[in-house]
């Protein structure tokens, strides 16, 4: 779990990836932008 949670935390200083959180419509499209970015 606090692996996860750092990953997380060092992609919400970007604030792209937090806007995007923010404009997520779905639970499903919010996990995706995680999901996506953790790939990248």
């Amino acid at each position: 779990h606090v692996k996860a949670l750092s990953r997380i935390s060092r992609l919400l200083r970007r604030d792209s990836f937090r806007q995007r959180l923010i404009d997520a419509s779905s639970p499903d499209e919010f996990y995706a932008i995680i999901h996506e970015a953790e790939q990248s």
